[in-house]
């Protein structure tokens, strides 16, 4: 009996508990690692009196050393540097993780990666319903702000959907929904709430509107239009992103600065990526100015406060060059690592008048801060299911700052990841997904922030805490896992993807037995365009160097076959990054030797089913499909399923 008195105690706390909030998820996820979080302290609203405006400038994939006053010799950053001198620059800031869609993710939702629902990129993944993965932007929506998003959207990873993000609690959108569709920088459409608005002659790689542009035109108009009302502002821009492209009077001033080595391979085909690269951190420079001058201008600069940050580490994607720009200053690692380039970012708040000039803070502070912190310059209680602190104490410099037990990341690529800061202490776990108690490599950031040396085997009781805080974390996650990544049979495909039923030969006995090239960091072989899954897909090796097309796979079928056609169905992931174009298609007897071919062609730009009937049934035991993806002059190929048709 005392077992059931005290269930029924604990149900009944919990349910008043929820009326403190009423965007509380009904399902709030257990944070292991409960910190206090700050309710609307006294202090801090002598200091702000009224409600302030609120604005977070995120840039894409540009590192902690990428800024002028985080040691970029280079190039130029002198609109961050000033907004560092007049405001607060933090060097143990930290992003949600180390690739988009988690990191805007935490950043929008307070929580870490072992929390979130959006744990990493991949497939049609995007935020659910309210009360799920309520935002920041909706509890500031609650508390009297009016709330717009320009440029990227962190509430999903790829999605049509824009009207999710008004759903989230933004009144207002001009930018795009899908991160796949952000690597081309003149998109042919841009969302305005949820209509497609033309953007007349871009075609992708070139046209006449930059889509960072686009987005900081649209916000500062949508600042003069709120100046007389409290904001909420969330403008991410897309550089320095790859493709590597950026207006020509940005670049301009660093062509001939470098010596070039041309991308020829993946993303755009840039003859001067290091100028370009340059150009773009030129552009993020002057919008930031942009967007300072303008509160200057309209006299709300003293009520508003900026946060300025990227969303993780530089990356090494479209012939950037991170180590010879000292992208990630003296820290290890980029994009995709959990080593501190890979997750520290450089991070400046500005607000003339109430953060102190020229401040520098040395608190460990990650994205899912950001929302207790709007939440109590806002004047209203934080979740208590959120993983942050507000650091409003810090900025402000009243009041007693709180403090993390611990910081914590999970990363489901190359493998499986985790990480721990725990005061300078750094914990790295590789191969989670074989081994979930992989040996962790620790570091002692206060004398080795490159973390070069693996001190593991001298600190035992160190080595067993971070292991603890590890399990302790990480909650199980509904579509991602260490094992496998993104859990694409999760998301299933519409009907109309697929094209009536045929009678198809049976793939139990296939093998591939060739190919041209494979993605295996990632597990994108060959063999997956033959399982049945259409979740899963072939994609031909992009990093380092770039196989040439056209691309092929050859396929034993285990015994001679009547083979009357194929089916092809693209990958599913929203993307058309090496859809197939043109094909040939040959069927043999002998796996060295295929003659002429059956069929060969143009395949439609689509995601949906597609297929090809040959003249007459041809048998053989050998099948080999060679492929361009001519589309978007891509060097790829991907494949999410071959199927071939019996007679």
């Amino acid at each position: 009996m005392w077992k059931l008195n005290l269930i029924a105690l604990t149900l009944l706390a919990g349910a008043i508990a929820l009326t403190g909030c009423k965007n509380e998820p009904t399902d709030p996820p257990g944070a292991a690692t409960k910190p206090t979080t700050q309710p609307a302290t006294t202090a801090t609203q002598r200091a702000v009196g009224e409600k302030p405006n609120i604005i977070f400038v995120l840039i894409d994939d540009a590192g902690w050393g990428d800024v002028g006053v985080y040691g970029q010799k280079h190039f130029k950053t002198p609109h961050l540097d000033k907004m560092a001198a007049e405001g607060m620059r933090f060097t143990n800031a930290y992003c949600g993780s180390t690739v988009c869609a988690p990191s805007r993710a935490a950043l929008l939702a307070g929580q870490h990666t072992g929390h979130l629902y959006q744990r990493g990129n991949g497939g049609p993944i995007e935020f659910r319903k309210d009360p799920k993965d309520i935002t920041i932007a909706t509890l500031l929506k609650d508390a009297g702000y009016t709330t717009g998003l320009f440029g990227k959207s962190g509430l999903s990873c790829n999605t049509m959907n824009p009207q999710r993000v008004l759903d989230k609690g933004f009144d207002r959108f001009v930018g795009l929904t899908s991160h796949s569709m952000c690597h081309r920088h003149y998109p042919e459409f841009v969302y305005d709430q949820t209509d497609q608005r033309t953007l007349e002659g871009n075609e992708g790689f070139t046209g006449k509107h930059y889509i960072s542009e686009v987005a900081t035109a649209a916000s500062l108009k949508w600042i003069s239009e709120n100046k007389d009302r409290p904001f909420f502002m969330h403008l991410a821009l897309t550089p320095p992103h790859a493709d590597l492209m950026v207006p020509e009077k940005y670049r301009a001033p660093y062509m001939g600065k470098f010596e070039e080595t041309p991308n020829t391979g993946g993303y755009y085909k840039q003859q001067h990526p290091k100028a370009t690269y340059a150009g773009m951190l030129n552009f993020i420079d002057q919008k930031v100015g942009e967007v300072l001058a303008h509160l200057e201008k309209e006299g709300i600069a003293d009520n508003t406060i900026v946060f300025f940050a990227s969303d993780n580490g530089p990356s090494w994607e479209g012939g950037k060059a991170p180590e010879e720009f000292d992208s990630n200053g003296p820290l290890r690692g980029g994009k995709r690592d959990l080593y501190e380039g890979g997750i520290r970012t450089p991070f400046i708040v500005w607000w003339p008048g109430k953060v102190e000039a020229g401040a520098v803070s040395d608190l460990p502070t990650a994205f899912w801060d950001f929302m207790p912190t709007a939440c109590s310059l806002a004047g209203v209680d934080a979740p208590r299911w959120t993983d942050g602190i507000s650091i409003t104490p810090t900025l402000l410099g009243e009041g007693e700052q709180a403090k993390h037990k611990y910081l914590y990341w999970e990363f489901y690529e190359h493998g499986g990841k985790q990480a721990v800061r725990f005061g300078n202490w750094k914990g790295v776990r590789l191969g989670v997904g074989k081994n979930r108690n992989a040996p962790i490599e620790l570091y002692d950031l206060s004398t080795d922030v490159g973390e070069k040396n693996n001190i593991a085997d001298g600190h035992p009781q160190v080595v067993a805490q971070i292991a603890a805080m590890m399990d302790e974390a990480h909650t199980p996650a509904e579509v991602f896992s260490f094992e496998r990544g993104f859990l694409r049979e999760k998301f299933p495909l519409p009907a109309e993807r697929y094209l009536p039923k045929a009678k198809l030969i049976d793939q139990s006995n296939w093998k591939v037995i060739d190919a041209s090239s494979e993605s295996k960091f990632n597990g994108r072989v060959a063999a997956q365009a033959i399982d049945g899954n259409p979740h899963t897909w072939w994609h031909t090796r992009w990093n380092g160097a770039q196989p040439p097309h056209p691309h092929h796979v050859t396929i034993d079928l285990g015994a001679a076959q009547a083979i009357a056609g194929f089916r092809v169905m693209a990958r599913q992931d929203g993307t058309d990054n090496g859809r197939i174009n043109g094909y040939a298609f040959y069927v043999s007897d002998d796996p060295q030797t295929f003659g002429e071919p059956v069929a060969a062609g143009n395949l439609e730009d689509t995601i949906n089913e597609q297929q090809v009937r040959f003249t007459k049934p041809v048998t053989g035991q050998y099948v080999k499909l060679v492929a361009r993806s001519d589309f978007k002059d891509s060097p790829y190929t991907s494949l999410g399923e071959l199927n071939l048709l019996a007679e």
